[in-house]
């Protein structure tokens, strides 16, 4: 009897890990910027600045996951939203769909290196690390494989076929993308600059999120919030 109050008394305690409660925030910011049309500006505005260079539509991929990886904090987020435009879009313009969906899926991890990271939040908890630091840590070994796979992409297209050609530009930048842009400065910005921590900067995320796709884009719904909780 004794051993199941223990029991209990470890799980509730386990329960009110404040720093854990970033997890979930961090997930369900990054699911709203989904739904709310985020991560479709963040691909646009990726487009605009990279059309020019040869494997442009690879090297978008990359930057996209980039950007979206310090939002989301999580791999699968970040394959998920990033994989589902741009995979159909490499494929549209002559990439085979190998190369595509490797890409995509090996720019997706970004998102468990570069800040604000899920698995550092966990790793922080298990051995009392400041989460501040691991995520201090992340910034450049994400940037160098960032940097790594946007070479790959230019090599990729040093042969023949459509990755010899640039990445067509999109017909306009979507209106508001700054606000996407400014959803990892925000996030970043804060948790440096000691204004919150990183379970605040999940929650702020939330907040964000909501704020822009139910009044600046107007492309959240009760439904598409509903879907995004579960």
């Amino acid at each position: 009897e004794a051993d199941l109050v223990i029991l209990a008394q470890r799980a509730v305690a386990g329960a009110q890990i404040y720093t854990l409660i970033a997890i979930p925030g961090f997930i369900l910011a990054g699911e709203l910027m989904v739904g709310g049309g985020m991560a479709r500006r963040l691909v646009s505005l990726s487009r605009r600045a990279t059309h020019n260079l040869r494997g442009g539509l690879g090297i978008v991929t990359v930057l996209a996951a980039t950007l979206f990886a310090a939002i989301s904090g999580s791999a699968p987020a970040t394959t998920a939203a990033i994989g589902s435009i741009m995979i159909p879009a490499m494929a549209k313009e002559g990439y085979s769909t190998r190369f595509a969906t490797a890409l995509a899926t090996t720019s997706g991890p970004l998102g468990q290196l570069i800040p604000p990271s899920i698995p550092m939040v966990i790793w922080a908890v298990m051995s009392g690390e400041s989460v501040v630091r691991l995520f201090l840590a992340g910034v450049v070994p994400g940037l160098l494989i960032a940097l790594g796979l946007m070479a790959v992409c230019m090599l990729h297209g040093s042969g023949s076929g459509a990755a010899d050609r640039p990445a067509p530009p999109p017909a306009a930048i979507e209106r508001g993308t700054l606000w996407a842009l400014l959803a990892p400065a925000l996030i970043l910005g804060g948790i440096y600059g000691g204004v919150f921590t990183p379970t605040e900067a999940s929650a702020v995320g939330v907040v964000y999120a909501l704020f822009v796709g139910l009044f600046i884009y107007r492309e959240l719904t009760p439904a598409s919030v509903y879907r995004a909780v579960l």
